[in-house]
């Protein structure tokens, strides 16, 4: 995938120039439905053809998450000292960042190189170095853990399609567009996480959705649901 950037800026997309074919932006043709990044305001945007504003790591997805219940902080326990939560498929990053901001300690993981460097450029522009964002596969990262390192796994993979008349926001779109056929296979990622997680794995679904295996107890939220499953023993 082309990463677009001003001359100017060469030296702030470098960091990423292993993953994507870095062009300067005035030499580069776009096809109408073509995918690209485009870094612009000290941060890359997921943009579409003539789109160049795009989607990117919004501060204001994060602030609407907290407001109210926070069902999702209920589900993952009090954020004590100490307390580590790997959110094993970070996307967007606004459940990570919200947890981050009521003060867990976190860390992430994403398999997808375009998502992992929206959320990597987020971090970046604003300076946050305690979230250790990885660019790896959750499950083979958990295969590979000998010891239970983090109290809390996060899973959030990306919901199954369902029958509406209304279109999903542009972000959903792009995503579901883009990562076709990249859905994660829920059950596998939910026994990967219980093998390693210390205290708990919460899985989050829509509110109608079927379970997967048999939760231990679960946190209702507006829209979603949390299901929260102890470790293997």
């Amino acid at each position: 995938m082309k990463l677009l950037f001003a001359a100017s800026e060469r030296n702030l997309v470098d960091r990423w120039g292993d993953y994507f074919e870095l062009v300067s932006e005035p030499d580069c043709p776009i096809d109408p439905d073509e995918f690209y990044l485009r870094f612009t305001r000290d941060q890359l945007a997921l943009c579409r053809g003539t789109d160049r504003r795009g989607v990117r790591v919004d501060d204001s997805e994060t602030r609407n998450r907290l407001r109210g219940k926070f069902a999702l902080g209920q589900a993952c326990g009090n954020p004590r000292a100490g307390l580590t939560v790997l959110d094993a498929t970070a996307g967007l990053g606004t459940d990570l960042l919200s947890l981050y901001a009521r003060g867990y300690q976190v860390s992430a993981c994403e398999r997808n190189p375009v998502l992992w460097a929206l959320l990597d450029s987020y971090l970046f522009a604003r300076g946050i170095v305690d979230i250790d964002l990885r660019l790896v596969d959750a499950v083979n990262a958990m295969a590979d853990q000998r010891a239970a390192v983090f109290d809390v796994i996060y899973l959030d993979p990306m919901f199954p399609e369902h029958r509406k008349k209304a279109l999903p926001g542009k972000a959903m779109q792009y995503l579901r567009d883009l990562l076709p056929a990249q859905e994660q296979h829920v059950g596998l990622l939910l026994e990967s996480a219980r093998q390693v997680a210390a205290d708990r794995v919460v899985l989050k679904r829509r509110r109608r959705d079927a379970t997967v295996g048999n939760p231990d107890w679960q946190v209702m939220g507006s829209t979603v649901r949390y299901d929260v499953y102890r470790p293997c023993a």
